[in-house]
């Protein structure tokens, strides 16, 4: 591994606080090799994908109440009205144009 060295130094006084949270929650070698793969680049935790699987997961199991499934989720329960009904927001441009 390229940074395996960094294990005999005392990273915690070299790494941001932020670095030093990832560590603690996946180890100090998984890190390292995030870093080796990663390192130089932007890391972005986009949640597009588990806004998806949280839809999926509502329609999926549409016989709980709504109340249940939001506060499983850590959604709004009008998260779960809207994706139940569909998704159907009004669009308020129409509302202007003239026939």
């Amino acid at each position: 591994m390229k940074y395996e060295w960094i294990k005999e130094l005392s990273f915690s006084d070299y790494f941001p606080p932020d670095y030093m949270e990832m560590i603690e929650i996946v180890g100090i070698d998984k890190f390292l090799i995030m870093l080796e793969r990663f390192g130089k680049t932007n890391f972005y935790f986009s949640l597009t994908s588990i806004e998806q699987m949280q839809k999926a997961y509502i329609i999926k199991n549409k016989d709980i109440p709504a109340s249940k499934l939001a506060r499983k989720l850590d959604a709004s329960e009008r998260t779960v009205f809207r994706t139940l009904n569909g998704d159907k927001v009004t669009d308020n441009l129409n509302l202007f144009e003239s026939e």
